[in-house]
């Protein structure tokens, strides 16, 4: 019976632990910071200052760019067998910018989706 309630007590503690973040930084769920970017104004050094290296970039016609930010979080749920079928363990934050062939915001997208 001890065994039974340590075995609760670690798994209740292992849940209240808190989550661990993958990818970009959680600048990218910063309202405040983004915010800060203009389409027609903001250039590729001011989102690099702004949210760091990209985490994928394609390269287009005409010299544009597409930068992609990802940042994915994951609560400790998810890493207990069953407990993650209840859903929302997982949060994933994306930030797509379109530059111009000059290097200025065309346009950019946010996202959020939760597994």
């Amino acid at each position: 019976m001890n065994r039974t309630i340590l075995a609760i007590g670690l798994a209740i503690s292992a849940a209240l632990a808190g989550c661990t973040t993958t990818g970009a930084s959680n600048a990218i769920t910063d309202e405040s910071k983004v915010a800060m970017i203009k389409p027609g104004v903001t250039t590729t050094k001011d989102v690099e200052r702004i949210f760091g290296r990209p985490s994928n970039v394609q390269y287009l016609e005409k010299g544009e760019q597409i930068w992609s930010y990802q940042n994915v979080k994951t609560g400790a749920l998810a890493y207990i067998p069953f407990a993650n079928m209840l859903g929302n363990s997982m949060k994933e934050s994306s930030l797509v910018f379109r530059f111009t062939g000059k290097g200025v915001v065309k346009e950019f997208q946010q996202g959020e989706n939760r597994l």
